[in-house]
């Protein structure tokens, strides 16, 4: 409040600043969360626009949203193999998605829900700025804290990893500790239940908070069992945190068993923790925990599970160290997640970073208080420290974010020319079919997300029994789904493509129920039972290209192709021109020879530029892989390859 004839505001009961000071802190804060959200907007809308999102998880819940909207309760269909209700809840208790659809209604997209994730994340800087004032008792500090928090590279990998109701777990954690401190406990109540509305495994934190707070209230806690006095109100509430917690988690997990209480056998949990030999995250299996091999668990990939230590601690400057009792909901996570085979539990660019930022953010705040106490360090020299703090924060923040984070992420997402193209295809698709069911790939999936009777090819997940996984699929193309559209020229392609493709193209040759309605850049659209010609036809060229690289393995690509004509094109060079034959171009498909060249030194014109060599091939079916070799390579040159393009000239 303002003190009259005075150009001070009183911030708290011990400590006044000046009204320019506080008018310029709050100023920054604003604008520090607005340049947040237009940056980290972008990056997402760059993210979905370039085709890097996926049907997990951006795909799911934007139907789910999509659907409920449409009377069924968060109904989606990507992972109708494991969750054959089709219920959201039916896998994970996420009801926080009712808060959110009054919001999504206005635009039901998944740029809506990347937005509105994208705002709630950069809402946590406010609590997080106030508690940084109410335990160091400093508005400068606090502005620093609560730009550490936007720069968070753990709140960029929730952020950038599509779309989790996770995330609201953040700033409701946030919120609910500033009240838990301010003793302002309906309101901690309040915002603890919300957080547990987030996910059905978040009350565990709580627990572990409210364990971590005994610790630090200990000589309280054994006075009172000792005198059998009765306890304070602040033991009070953490006893009822954890009764409330566990109470909550118990209920969630009987929700998920309502929703889906006989999961398929085929599809096999656990494997995040095969090593370990027992699933932590189910309770039935803690009495076999004597039997587990914790040591080869935590020893597999132990050096990026360190790492990612690091990434928690390092931006933050260490200080959660500082503050063990607060920290130990975050390493409630770190140790299951050390103890599993399943890297995305231990890496940066994952929404499972929800769990750790909220508990990481204040342990550094009452790390940072602990230090400041524990060193009886002036306020002068406090605010010097924090400002080196923080300019050293921003370096390590930075270059975690933008120099790790691409490798998992990408956030310098580009969209290519091809991208446009599928994106007007796909338009074109939806404007000329709106009651249409349309299946398609993992990354295509969430374009077309916005309709109940959209479905998705899944992943060959490795908690997938292969026959089951074969059976789904040819399951998924006999139910007389409309379209099926596949983008098998991606600018980007992973071994999850190439087997999507795969089995893809294999079900429409095997099942004989689609026929092709057009191909334009590598993207093939498919309609039930058609007959006719290509509505639309525009080449493609598949280019690999190896900047002037030795050949050493002969070979160069595989691929699943659809069936058609192709011009295939290797630009070649050799060290030294000699007088022999030099290397062999070959092309397979199984034992078939579709194409042979043999290439001599006489072939080349000089050492220094490359020759294209050209061949054509007829794919006759998709049933089996083509493979693209370079055989009997001559000992007495060194040879080269810059590219090998694959052009379709016509679909057959």
């Amino acid at each position: 409040m303002e003190i009259k004839g005075s150009n001070k505001i009183l911030i708290s009961n011990k400590f006044r600043v000046p009204v320019y000071e506080f008018i310029k802190n709050y100023l920054a804060l604003h604008i520090t969360v607005v340049v947040y959200i237009i940056i980290l907007t972008c990056t997402s809308l760059f993210r979905y626009y370039s085709f890097q999102s996926s049907a997990w998880d951006l795909g799911i819940f934007n139907q789910a949203c999509y659907t409920i909207l449409h009377g069924k309760i968060f109904y989606y269909t990507a992972e109708l193999y494991a969750n054959p209700g089709g219920s959201i809840f039916g896998v994970h208790f996420s009801p926080i998605l009712f808060a959110i659809i009054p919001f999504y209604a206005i635009y039901p997209s998944p740029e809506s829900l990347l937005i509105i994730q994208t705002v709630f994340l950069a809402l946590g800087a406010y609590p997080t700025f106030f508690i940084a004032k109410e335990v160091l008792k400093s508005q400068k500090p606090s502005l620093y804290l609560s730009f550490l928090y936007l720069l968070y590279p753990h709140l960029h990998s929730i952020n950038l990893f599509d779309f989790h109701p996770d995330a609201f777990f953040v700033p409701l954690t946030l919120f609910s500790y500033l009240f838990f401190i301010k003793d302002k406990w309906k309101h901690y109540f309040l915002f603890m239940f919300l957080s547990f509305l987030t996910k059905e495994f978040m009350p565990i934190t709580f627990i572990f908070f409210a364990i971590g707070e005994f610790f630090s209230l200990r000589k309280e806690v054994i006075s009172c069992l000792r005198t059998k006095r009765k306890p304070s109100k602040k033991i009070l509430i953490l006893t009822a945190t954890i009764f409330i917690a566990f109470i909550y988690y118990t209920l969630a997990k009987r929700i998920i068993h309502f929703f889906n209480p006989n999961p398929p056998p085929g599809f096999v949990e656990g494997t995040p923790w095969k090593i370990l030999g027992l699933n932590l995250l189910n309770l039935s299996n803690f009495v076999n925990l004597p039997k587990a091999n914790f040591l080869a668990a935590l020893k597999y990939d132990f050096g990026s599970k360190f790492f990612y230590l690091i990434t928690i601690l390092a931006p933050l400057a260490f200080f959660p160290t500082f503050k063990f009792s607060m920290f130990l909901p975050v390493l409630a996570w770190i140790v299951p997640s050390f103890l599993s085979n399943y890297p995305p539990y231990y890496s940066l660019g994952y929404h499972y970073s929800a769990v750790i930022v909220p508990f990481s953010i204040i342990a550094a705040i009452q790390g940072l208080n602990n230090f400041r106490s524990n060193f009886k360090i002036e306020d002068k020299i406090f605010i010097n420290l924090i400002k080196k703090i923080f300019f050293v924060g921003i370096i390590v923040n930075i270059a975690l974010s933008f120099l790790i984070l691409p490798a998992s992420i990408s956030i310098t997402s580009v969209i290519s020319k091809h991208d446009k193209k599928l994106m007007e295809n796909l338009n074109w698709i939806l404007h000329n079919f709106p009651n249409a069911s349309i299946l398609t790939q993992y990354d295509v999936f969430p374009y077309i997300s916005s309709r109940v009777n959209s479905y998705v090819i899944p992943h060959l997940f490795p908690a997938f029994k292969k026959d089951y996984y074969f059976q789904y699929v040819e399951q998924l193309f006999n139910m007389g789904i409309d379209i099926v559209i596949l983008d098998i020229n991606p600018d980007i392609r992973s071994p999850a493509h190439r087997i999507t493709h795969f089995v893809a193209l294999r079900s429409i040759e095997e099942t004989g129920n689609y026929g092709l309605y057009a191909s334009i850049d590598g993207v093939l659209i498919y309609k039930w039972k058609y007959n006719g010609t290509l509505v639309k036809f525009e080449p493609f060229t598949i280019q690999n290209r190896y900047e002037n690289e030795i050949i050493y393995d002969t070979t160069l690509f595989v691929y699943t192709l659809p069936p058609g004509i192709y011009d295939v094109r290797y630009n070649m060079k050799i060290a030294k021109l000699i007088d022999e034959k030099v290397f062999t171009i070959s092309i397979k498909q199984g034992n078939e020879i579709l194409a042979s060249l043999d290439v001599y030194g006489t072939d080349f014109d000089n050492t220094d530029s490359y020759k294209t060599f050209n061949l054509t091939i007829e794919v006759p079916t998709s049933l089996e892989d083509v493979t693209f070799s370079v055989e009997d390579l001559s000992t007495n040159s060194q040879i080269y390859i810059m590219s090998l393009e694959i052009l379709l000239i016509k679909n057959l």
